[in-house]
């Protein structure tokens, strides 16, 4: 009895949740970005890459909301749920996730705080700071371009 409560008031939030984002005006459309630059940890530096999924992209209020995985060239990686306001071209954000990205041989949290300013259409400078309680700070730093 208590699962099938539990299942209908699921089922009811889910429609409810998807009615308000179908008649949202301009609901979001997920978009694909790739990102090369370099990835420097302490005094070592080394190509990088990243691919971001845009997760959601709320119309009304500048978020923007991202899957993103950073592979450097020195090994480690990193994967992270990002959140991103941009105001004038410029994105400021933050994320949380996991990896071993500046300390390959241990796998953990990661976060992420992310500066980002629009040079063209679909292109961006974007610097990336990656850290952890158990691992140095790495900073990401190259091209964004979106798809």
């Amino acid at each position: 009895m208590k699962m099938q409560s539990f299942l209908q008031r699921t089922v009811a939030g889910a429609l409810i949740a998807g009615a308000a984002f179908a008649l949202t005006p301009g609901t979001a459309r997920a978009d694909i970005s790739v990102e090369g630059g370099a990835a420097i940890t302490g005094s070592t530096a080394s190509a990088a890459g990243a691919l971001s999924l845009g997760l959601l992209n709320a119309p009304v209020v500048p978020l923007a909301v991202e899957l993103t995985g950073l592979v450097p060239g020195n090994g480690g990686y990193a994967a992270t749920v990002d959140a991103r306001f941009t105001f004038a071209g410029t994105a400021i954000g933050a994320g949380a996730g996991v990896g071993s990205v500046g300390s390959i041989f241990h796998t953990g949290a990661v976060y992420d705080a992310i500066l980002a300013h629009g040079v063209a259409p679909h292109t961006a400078l974007e610097a990336r700071l990656y850290f952890g309680p158990t691992r140095p700070s790495t900073l990401f730093a190259g091209v964004r371009f979106s798809l």
